[in-house]
């Protein structure tokens, strides 16, 4: 599920380097994340794990729009870069797949 954000981010960070768009932000709303281009009709919403929707909405309480480029969206991008980690991690605990 992490990964479907990282994918959903990059599209839209893609979008913005190649000129389709100026910028977007992103919301926590109604368990997911909604994606918005600026001055565009472009988004996209990206369905949330429980545990990740709660996490996001508690750490983002009161802030309405994460701006691409700003404090919040590097913020958000380090929550969600930790947590593809700590699912890899757990995964290969479970798979009983070890490092040698």
């Amino acid at each position: 599920m992490s990964n479907n954000i990282t994918c959903e981010l990059v599209k839209f960070e893609t979008m913005v380097s190649d000129g389709v768009i100026t910028s977007f932000w992103v919301s926590v709303r109604s368990h997911g994340l909604w994606l918005q281009a600026a001055q565009s009709a472009v988004e996209q919403i990206v369905p949330l794990e429980k545990d990740m929707f709660n996490s996001l909405s508690t750490f983002f309480y009161g802030v309405e729009k994460i701006e691409y480029r700003s404090h919040d969206y590097t913020n958000l991008k380090c929550f969600v870069n930790a947590r593809v980690m700590l699912d890899r991690l757990l995964n290969k605990e479970d798979n009983g797949v070890e490092d040698r």
